[in-house]
C-alpha cells in the first residue's frame, strides 16, 4: 500500500510539473496538421438572358498558384476553370430554380483551398432552344478591343439576322441588336444610351431559333 501511494504521489507531481510549464502531454506537430489556403472571396453570382449565370470572384495572393478553381453548385462539383488568374465564369443552360454556388481554388499538389462565400440565384425562366444540327460559333475581333469589335456567327440557316445582346460584368443588359442576314455585324462599345462602356468584362450573347452561345469580351481604354 506504501508502494502504491508513493508512486501515485509522483504521477500528480509530475502533473503538476507538466502543468506550471504550460508543457501539452500529447503535441501534434505543425506538419501532420492540415493547413488549406484561404479561398476565393466576394463572389457574385447573376442570371444573364433566360438560362446563363456568371459567376464573378476575387482571389487572394497565393504563394503556390493554382491549376485552377472548382465550381460548385448546390455543393456538387459542376465545373473547373483552369488558369492561375480566373475571376469569372459563365454557367450556360442552368435548369430551373434557386441555385447556390461557391468556388474553390485547386492546387498541383491536389488540395484545395477554402470555400468562397456562397452566391445565390434564383433561376425562374428557361429558354425552349432547340438543338442546333450545326453548331454555332460566335467570333468576335479584336479581343481585347478598344473601340469597335466585328462579330460573325457562324451555323446559322441563309437568312436569318441574328439577336446580340451585350451584358457587363453585373449580369445587366446594356445593349441589344441584330446582325445583318449575312451574320456580320459591329459593336462601338457605346451602352444603349450611347454612352461608353466602361474598361472591364463584357458578355455577348447571339440568339437564333437553333439556339444561343455567348462570347466573353474585354473592352480597355
Amino acid at each position: 500500500m506504501k508502494k502504491l501511494s508513493l508512486s501515485v504521489l509522483l504521477l500528480a507531481v509530475g502533473l503538476g510539473l507538466f502543468a506550471a510549464h504550460n508543457v501539452s502531454l500529447i503535441d501534434v506537430p505543425e506538419a501532420h496538421k492540415e493547413v488549406r489556403q484561404a479561398g476565393p472571396y466576394n463572389l457574385m453570382a447573376e442570371v444573364i438572358g433566360n438560362d446563363a449565370v456568371l459567376l464573378a470572384w476575387e482571389n487572394p495572393v497565393y504563394e503556390e498558384p493554382p491549376l485552377g478553381f472548382r465550381i460548385y453548385c448546390n455543393d456538387c462539383l459542376v465545373r473547373f476553370a483552369p488558369g492561375s488568374d480566373v475571376a469569372d465564369y459563365l454557367l450556360q443552360e442552368v435548369c430551373e430554380g434557386c441555385h447556390q454556388f461557391f468556388v474553390t481554388a485547386y492546387f498541383d499538389s491536389g488540395c484545395e483551398s477554402l470555400p468562397s462565400n456562397i452566391a445565390e440565384v434564383n433561376v425562374t425562366s428557361v429558354s425552349d432552344n432547340v438543338i442546333s444540327e450545326v453548331p454555332l460559333f460566335l467570333k468576335t475581333y479584336p479581343n481585347p478591343v478598344r473601340g469597335m469589335v466585328n462579330i460573325s456567327l457562324e451555323g446559322v440557316k441563309d437568312g436569318e439576322s441574328p439577336d446580340i445582346s451585350v451584358y457587363n460584368v453585373k449580369g445587366q443588359l446594356i445593349r441589344r441588336f441584330h446582325l445583318s442576314t449575312d451574320r456580320f455585324g459591329q459593336w462601338n462599345c457605346r451602352d444603349s444610351t450611347g454612352r461608353q462602356a466602361t474598361e472591364g468584362i463584357y458578355f455577348l450573347k447571339a440568339t437564333t431559333p437553333q439556339g444561343s452561345v455567348t462570347q466573353k469580351l474585354i473592352l480597355v481604354r
